[in-house]
C-alpha cells in the first residue's frame, strides 16, 4: 500500500497518518519521507509516531537511524521518545545504549518516570544482567521514582534467565510490601525463574500462591511448573499437575506435554511416557519432537531398542518429524545398551548423510557399543573419526576406548590412550586405570601393573579391590607370588576391603610357585 499517495494538509495529519501504520514501517517511513518532501517542520510527534511504528515492527537498525536523523535535525524529545528509543535497544540487545539514554534524558533536562525505567528494566532482563536491574530498582527507589508490577514482573524474569529461582522468589514475596498486587505475569515468570533452576519445590510454592490470589491461571504457568518438576525427575507431580489442568478446563498444549514426557524420560518412567504419546493423539494435540525424543530416551534408559526404534520410525515416517541430534543419540544409546555396534554405526552412517551435527554424545554411544563387543579396532577408529571433526573426546570416550582395548587384550595400546589422556587436559579416574591395569594383567605386564598402581597411589586416586585384584592377577600370571601376597596384604588397607577373588588370585598364585618348586626338584 503506498501512504504517500494520500495527501495530507498538515504535519498533524501526517503524525495522525504515520501513528495508523501500527506495524506498517514501510508506510510509515513513506510518510515520513513526504515530511521532508513537503517542507512540512517535524515536530517530537512525528518522531515519536515513526519511532512507535518501527520498534513495534522489530526494525531495530532503522529505529536507531531515526534516532540519529531526531539528533541531527535537533529536534526536541520527550521522555516518549526516550522511551520508544530504549525499547529499540531491547531488540537489538545493547544493554549499555539503554543505560546511556537515561543519562541523556537527564542532559535534557527532563525526570525520569517508571515508564522510561521500566523500558530499560526490560532491556537489561532481555540481556541477562539482573544485577544491573536490580542496582536501577535501588535507584528508582533513591530517586524517589514509582517502581510498577511491570518493572518487577521484568526483574523476576532476569533473575529466571539466571536461574536464580531463590531470587526470584523474594522479589515476589515483596510484591505486597510494595503496596503491589501480583499479576498472573509475576508468577509465571517466577515459576520459570524455579524452572530454569531444577527447583520444583519452590515452583510449586508459586503455583499455589497464583491459586491463593484467585488469579486466572493459564496454560504458561502450569507448562512452566510441569517442567520443573520434570528437570528433577518428580514425574508424579508433573502428572498431577497435567490432569489438574483438566479439573480446571486448561487445555494443555504441546509444551505441557513435552514436559510431561521429560518429567517421566528422567525417571525412566517409559510406559508413562508412552501413554502421554497415545492420550496427545487421542486429543488431538501434535506432538512435537521434543516429545518422541522424551520418549525415545525413556525408552533408551531401560534398554527398550526395538521401542526406541519404532517411535523413531513412527515420528519421521508416519508423522513426518524431522529427526535431530538428540533423537538419534537417544536411539543409539539403547543400541549401546543392547550391545548392537553394527546398528549404531550404520545410524552414525545416517546422521552424516542427512547432514546432522555429530557430537561426543553420538561418539560414545558408538564407542561403547564397540566395547561392549570387544569391537576394538572399530572403538579407537571411532575416536580417530572424534578428532578429525574436531570434537573433544571426553573421559567417557577414552575409558570406553581403554576397556575396549583390554578385552581385545591391546595393553599397548591402552597404555597410549592412557598417555593420551594424561597429557590432556582430562583427569583419568580409577575406570580408566583399572582397565589399563586388567589390559596389563591379561599379558603377564605385571611390572607395568605394579607402576600404575604406585601413580594410581602418587596421584591420590581412590583405589577399589578391583584395581589390586586385576594388578595380583598380573603378579600371579608372571609367577610373582610374592608381589601377590604382598598385594593382598596392602589391598585392605588402601582398597578397604577383600573378597573372593583376591585370595583366589592369591592362593593360585601360591600354588603356581609350589608347582614350579616341584617341577625344578623332579620327583622324589
Amino acid at each position: 500500500m503506498d501512504f504517500s499517495s494520500r495527501p495530507s494538509e498538515s504535519i498533524t495529519e501526517h503524525n495522525k497518518a504515520i501513528h495508523r501504520c501500527g506495524e506498517q514501517w514501510t508506510g510509515a517511513l513513506q510518510l515520513l519521507q513526504e515530511t521532508e518532501r513537503r517542507r512540512f517542520r517535524r515536530d517530537v510527534v512525528t518522531c515519536n509516531s515513526a519511532l512507535g511504528t518501527l520498534e513495534k515492527a522489530c526494525q531495530w537498525q532503522r529505529a536507531v537511524q531515526a534516532v540519529a536523523d531526531i539528533r541531527k535535525h535537533r529536534l526536541e524529545r520527550n521522555l516518549v521518545t526516550f522511551s520508544t528509543m530504549v525499547s529499540s535497544h531491547r531488540g537489538r540487545g545493547s544493554w549499555p545504549d539503554a543505560v546511556l539514554l537515561l543519562c541523556d534524558i537527564e542532559s535534557c533536562q527532563l525526570e525520569v518516570n517508571s515508564v522510561t525505567c521500566n523500558a530499560v528494566v526490560a532491556v537489561l532482563e532481555r540481556t541477562s544482567q539482573w544485577s544491573r536491574a536490580v542496582s536501577l530498582l535501588y535507584t528508582m527507589q533513591a530517586t524517589r521514582t514509582q517502581a510498577t508490577i511491570v518493572t518487577l514482573n521484568s526483574l523476576i524474569s532476569s533473575f529466571g534467565r539466571a536461574a536464580e529461582s531463590s531470587k526470584a522468589l523474594l522479589m515476589t514475596q515483596s510484591i505486597c510490601k510494595l503496596h503491589l498486587q501480583p499479576t498472573i505475569v509475576t508468577y509465571s515468570s517466577a515459576v520459570s525463574a524455579c524452572e530454569a533452576a531444577s527447583d520444583w519445590k519452590t515452583g510449586l510454592e508459586m503455583l499455589n500462591a497464583a491459586h491463593r490470589e484467585w488469579l486466572q491461571l493459564n496454560v504458561i504457568l502450569y507448562s512452566a511448573t510441569i517442567s520443573a518438576c520434570g528437570k528433577s525427575a518428580m514425574w508424579l507431580h508433573a502428572l498431577q499437575l497435567l490432569r489438574e489442568m483438566e479439573v480446571i478446563s486448561l487445555e494443555p498444549n504441546t509444551i505441557t506435554y513435552s514436559s510431561a514426557s521429560t518429567a517421566c524420560e528422567r525417571a525412566a518412567q517409559w510406559q508413562r511416557a508412552l501413554l502421554l504419546l497415545d492420550e496427545m493423539e487421542r486429543i488431538q494435540v501434535v506432538p512435537d519432537v521434543i516429545v518422541y525424543n522424551a520418549t525415545i530416551s525413556a525408552c533408551e534408559k531401560v534398554g527398550h531398542w526395538r521401542m526406541a526404534l519404532y517411535l523413531m520410525s513412527d515420528a519421521f515416517s508416519r508423522k513426518q518429524l524431522l529427526p535431530n541430534t538428540v533423537t538419534y543419540n537417544a536411539v543409539l544409546a539403547a543400541y549401546e545398551k543392547s550391545s548392537r555396534w553394527k546398528t549404531s554405526t550404520w545410524h552414525l552412517n545416517q546422521m552424516k548423510q542427512q547432514q546432522l551435527q555429530l557430537d561426543v554424545i553420538t561418539y560414545n554411544s558408538v564407542i561403547s557399543a564397540c566395547e561392549k563387543n570387544s569391537e576394538w579396532q572399530y572403538a579407537v577408529y571411532m575416536l580417530h573419526q572424534l578428532c578429525t571433526v574436531h570434537l573433544d573426546p571426553s573421559l567417557i570416550t577414552y575409558n570406553a576406548c581403554i576397556s575396549a582395548c583390554e578385552k581385545g587384550e591391546e595393553w599397548q595400546l591402552a597404555l597410549e590412550l592412557l598417555k593420551e589422556v594424561e597429557l590432556g587436559r582430562l583427569q583419568a579416574d580409577i575406570i580408566t586405570y583399572n582397565s589399563t591395569i586388567s589390559a596389563c594383567q591379561k599379558a603377564a605386564q605385571w611390572q607395568l601393573a605394579l607402576a600404575l598402581l604406585d601413580q594410581l597411589t602418587f596421584l591420590h586416586v581412590r583405589q577399589d579391590v578391583i584395581t589390586h585384584n586385576s594388578t595380583m592377577s598380573a603378579c600371579e600370571r608372571a609367577a610373582q607370588w610374592q608381589q601377590s601376597m604382598a598385594l593382598l596384604s596392602n589391598t585392605w588397607r588402601l582398597a578397604g576391603r577383600n573378597d573372593e577373588i583376591s585370595f583366589n588370585v592369591a592362593i593360585t598364585a601360591c600354588w603356581t610357585a609350589i608347582a614350579a618348586v616341584q617341577k625344578s626338584i623332579g620327583p622324589t
